[in-house]
């Protein structure tokens, strides 16, 4: 009875992986089809248009554009702080073990 909620778990996981991908492969492309369309409407001179969302908030195409191209100043901004604190604890880890194990004989 064990392994059959074992296995149950793990068919719920897989499905809860498919599904996160599935939303978030929609979700690039509808945003990418959302910037396509700032892009042909500023390229067509419409660019200061204001148009207004479902939540009753006004914006124009460029502001929207200016907008994604912050968030994605802000993410790679954000995966090079990451790799930058990688790279530091990777070489405070090498430094350590250096330290501790420089007198030790390996276990054989």
């Amino acid at each position: 009875m064990d392994e059959s909620k074992g296995e149950e778990q793990r068919r719920g996981a897989r499905t809860q992986r498919a599904a996160t991908a599935f939303v978030s492969i929609a979700c690039v492309l509808l945003l990418g089809a959302m910037v396509a369309v700032a892009v042909k409407m500023v390229v067509a001179g419409r660019g200061l248009e204001t148009h207004r969302s479902h939540w009753l908030v006004e914006d124009s195409w460029i502001g929207f554009l200016v907008t994604m191209t912050l968030c994605l100043v802000a993410v790679i901004c954000g995966l090079g702080w990451r790799a930058l604190q990688r790279w530091n604890e990777e070489r405070h880890w090498a430094r350590h073990e250096a330290k501790w194990t420089a007198g030790r004989k390996p276990d054989a």
